[in-house]
C-alpha cells in the first residue's frame, strides 16, 4: 500500500514539463516557474518530471537546487540529440508528430520512474504543454489519478503557422514535420483530460466550440516585484522611445521585427525623425541584425541578462507581432511597467475582453507609428489604472487558480 502525503493529499500534483522551467528565460518556462512558486507558497506538495541534455544543462546539481525552490523532488530524464533518437522520431511519424515521439520514454525507463514515485500518491498529474503528454498519460493511468493539461497553444495551428512564417528550410522541416499527426493528437487528449487549463481565452473558446467543455482560462502569472525593478528610471531620463523586448530566434518575433523594421520604421521616422528605438532579445537571428544597421535610429541589444532593466529603458513598449497562438506572456510582463503598451491585434489574442483594455492597440504600419508618438505624447500610465490588470496576474489569479484545481480534484 502507497505511504500517502504527509501534507493534505488533495493539494499535492506531480508535474511533467518538457524542459527544466528554469531559468525562465523565455515566456513559457517564466509562466511555469511563477505558477509552481506561486503554488508551493499556497501550501501544495509539487514534484516535477522533466527531461535534460549534456550539451545545455551543463549543471545539474546547480539546477536541482534552483528548482527545489517549487518542487520537492526533481525527477530528471535525459533527452540527447543523437542519430538514434533522430531515427526513432523518423520510425514514429506514422503515429506521433516529431515533437511528441522526442519525449517518448522506453518502458524500462519508465518503470524505473513509477518505482522512483511508488511511494507517493499525488492527487493528480499536470501535463505542462503537449511535448510532454506521452509519459504524463502513462503517470496518471499508473496512479490511477486524473491527467490535467496545461494548454499553451492550439498547438496543430500554432506550428502550421510557424512553418508559414518560417525563413529557412530548416526551420520550416521542423515544424512541417511537427505537424504530422498533430491534429488527431491533440483531440484525442483534450478528450482525455480530465481538465485543461488554457493559457489562452480564445483557445479555450476553440475548444469548448468543439465540444470539450472540461476546460477553463488559467492565464500566466507575474511576480509582482518585477513591478519595483522596472521603475528605476523617470520618463524623462529614459534612452529609448519604444523597445521591443522577446527571443529573437523564434519565428513569430523574427517576422514580426522584420515587419516593423521595413514597414513600421519608415512612418515613424516621417514622424520622429529622432526617434530611439531599442530591439532586444536573445539569439537574434543574422537577417534581424543586418535589418537593424540600415536604420541609425534603432540599436539591436543581443542576450539582454535582465529583461526588466531593458523594458525600463522604455517609455513606450511595443509588440508588432503577425502570427501564433496561445498567448504573449511578454505583454502580461510590460502590465507591471508604467509604459504605455502598442500592439497588434494579434498581441490581444488570448486576453478576456477585460484585459484587452490595457492595451493599446494598432493594425497596420501607419497606425502602429501613429499610436507609438501618441503614446509618447501622454506620458506614462498611472499605477491606478493598472492595479486591477496586474491582480489578475499576480497573487489573486495564482488564489483562483488554487481554488480551481482544488475543486476539480475533489
Amino acid at each position: 500500500m502507497r505511504a500517502m502525503n504527509a501534507g493534505d493529499p488533495k493539494k499535492s500534483l506531480l508535474v511533467v514539463i518538457f524542459e527544466p522551467p528554469y531559468p525562465p528565460i523565455h515566456g513559457g518556462r517564466f509562466d511555469q516557474w511563477n505558477r509552481y512558486l506561486y503554488l508551493k507558497s499556497l501550501g501544495w506538495d509539487l514534484r516535477l518530471v522533466t527531461w535534460v541534455r549534456a550539451s545545455v544543462h551543463t549543471d545539474i546539481p546547480g539546477l536541482r537546487k534552483a528548482l527545489s525552490a517549487a518542487f520537492s523532488q526533481i525527477y530528471f530524464l535525459r533527452n540527447e540529440m543523437t542519430p538514434a533518437n533522430l531515427f526513432f522520431r523518423l520510425l514514429c511519424l506514422p503515429v506521433y508528430s516529431q515533437h511528441i515521439s522526442n519525449m517518448y520514454v522506453m518502458p524500462k525507463d519508465r518503470r524505473a520512474l513509477f518505482s522512483a514515485l511508488e511511494n507517493w500518491r499525488p492527487a493528480a498529474v499536470m501535463m505542462d504543454h503537449i511535448y510532454s503528454s506521452l509519459l504524463a498519460w502513462s503517470l496518471a493511468e499508473h496512479f490511477a489519478v486524473p491527467l490535467f493539461y496545461r494548454a499553451n497553444n492550439i498547438e496543430h495551428v500554432y506550428v502550421r503557422q510557424m512553418a508559414k512564417a518560417a525563413e529557412t528550410f530548416r526551420a520550416w522541416l521542423k515544424f512541417r514535420l511537427a505537424a504530422f499527426h498533430m491534429k488527431s493528437f491533440e483531440y484525442e487528449l483534450h478528450g482525455n483530460a480530465a481538465w485543461t487549463f488554457d493559457c489562452s481565452a480564445d483557445d479555450m473558446a476553440f475548444w469548448r466550440d468543439q465540444g470539450f467543455l472540461r476546460t477553463s482560462w488559467a492565464p500566466p502569472l507575474v511576480n509582482p516585484a518585477l513591478l519595483s525593478r522596472a521603475k528605476t528610471i523617470s520618463w524623462d531620463e529614459r534612452p529609448y522611445d519604444a523597445v521591443f523586448l522577446g527571443s529573437l530566434f523564434s519565428v513569430a518575433n523574427i517576422e514580426a521585427v522584420h515587419w516593423f523594421f521595413s514597414d513600421v520604421m519608415p512612418a515613424l521616422v516621417r514622424r520622429k525623425p529622432d526617434i530611439r528605438v531599442l530591439i532586444a532579445g536573445a539569439k537574434p537571428v543574422a537577417s534581424l541584425q543586418v535589418a537593424a544597421l540600415k536604420w541609425p535610429q534603432a540599436e539591436l541589444l543581443a542576450n539582454p541578462p535582465d529583461a526588466a532593466a531593458v523594458r525600463a529603458q522604455g517609455r513606450v513598449l511595443i509588440n508588432p507581432i503577425l502570427s501564433g497562438s496561445g498567448i504573449n506572456v511578454k505583454m502580461i510582463e510590460m502590465l507591471f511597467s508604467d509604459s504605455p503598451i502598442v500592439t497588434t491585434p494579434v498581441g490581444l489574442r488570448g486576453f478576456d475582453e477585460e484585459s484587452r483594455r490595457a492595451f493599446i492597440v494598432a493594425d497596420g504600419p501607419e497606425r502602429f507609428a501613429e499610436k507609438i508618438i501618441a503614446a509618447l505624447s501622454a506620458g506614462p500610465v498611472g499605477e491606478a489604472a493598472r492595479a486591477s490588470f496586474r491582480d489578475r496576474f499576480s497573487k489573486r489569479g495564482a488564489e483562483a487558480f488554487s481554488h480551481e484545481l482544488e475543486t476539480v480534484i475533489r
